[in-house]
């Protein structure tokens, strides 16, 4: 009886020893591959508008949707950048919308004066759609996405996902790792406890489809 006991204990503690082991493994290699998640910023921007309550009265943005792109190689190195096609895209979708809102703006500023709002922008050189394309220059889309890349190496373990700082070679700090669930070919991205993720803290959890 006393043999089994032991017995029972030693496989008891190998399992135990074994599952533990498993639990902490590298698992940075399930998630190789490229993701892709979709951020929308709609209210970012109204909100931004809504700086100017008297603008806010006429401009009302439905969508400016742009993508991320996330490449997690299996050599351990990833590359986390915004899809230029898409800010791009976002960019040309708001153009309408900003046009009506506001010349609709421009107009009741200019009610009782006597000048409409082509006589207002002609005296500065300008028509309403050379002002939207001033305001939404290529070189303004350009300077939007700014230092919007971000690469180094990764490491996938116990479930928490580190992105490391260059000359890192393991994780350190839990604070700063992204819970992550895996399901088929969607990667869901928790912020992490620390919260420090700057200006992308409200689209958490976010959501990548394999591409």
């Amino acid at each position: 009886m006393k043999k089994r006991v032991s017995l029972l204990l030693a496989l008891g503690l190998i399992a135990a020893l074994v599952l533990g082991g498993c639990g902490k493994k590298d698992d940075s290699a399930s998630l190789v591959g490229e993701w892709q998640a979709t951020l929308e910023m709609a209210d970012t921007l109204n909100e931004s508008l809504a700086s100017d309550p008297t603008m806010a009265d006429y401009i009302n943005i439905d969508s400016f949707a742009m993508k991320m792109d996330l490449s997690l190689r299996d050599d351990g190195t990833f590359t986390l950048a915004l899809n230029e096609a898409s800010v791009t895209e976002a960019f040309e979708g708001i153009k309408a919308p900003l046009k009506d809102g506001i010349t609709a703006y421009m107009e009741a500023s200019l009610e009782g004066t006597g000048m409409s709002v082509e006589d207002a922008l002609a005296a500065s050189g300008m028509d309403i759609d050379s002002m939207m394309d001033s305001m939404l220059s290529p070189e303004m889309i350009t300077a939007s996405l700014g230092d919007a890349t971000e690469s180094g190496s990764f490491v996938a373990k116990d479930g928490k996902l580190y992105f490391l700082d260059e000359g890192e070679t393991k994780p350190g700090d839990d604070s700063a790792a992204m819970p992550y669930t895996l399901s088929g070919s969607k990667l869901t991205l928790d912020k992490p406890s620390s919260g420090d993720v700057g200006d992308l803290a409200e689209f958490f959890p976010m959501e990548f489809a394999k591409k």
